[in-house]
């Protein structure tokens, strides 16, 4: 980083993942947790009114392809800058690698 804060939005319905995330990257000092959508559906009214350098979102096992695809479009038509980051605690590397390649910046994997 550069030095500059960072602003984040999550889109978690899990609070107490999004709580112990946002926490950790707060504590940097460089990053500033703007929001949490819930949902991809949501993101646009939540941008549009504080825009976010950071989307932080989980990749769940249930719907979850689908909704990571969402989160991607409707992040990269409020803007190209937007990176989006997905925590999973699932090791599919193929559909990681798809999503990746349709325009996730980065996969965290989680292990139990």
């Amino acid at each position: 980083m550069n030095g500059k804060i960072k602003k984040a939005g999550f889109v978690m319905s899990e609070s107490f993942i999004k709580e112990s995330i946002s926490n950790t990257i707060e504590q940097t000092g460089c990053v500033n947790v703007a929001w949490n959508a819930m949902r991809s559906n949501k993101i646009k009214d939540y941008y549009l009114t504080t825009p976010v350098d950071l989307l932080i979102a989980e990749y769940k096992k249930k719907g979850g392809y689908d909704e990571s695809l969402s989160i991607i479009r409707r992040a990269r038509d409020l803007s190209s800058k937007v990176k989006n980051n997905f925590f999973t605690d699932l090791n599919d590397y193929d559909i990681i690698n798809t999503l990746l390649n349709k325009g996730a910046n980065a996969f965290y994997i989680i292990y139990q």
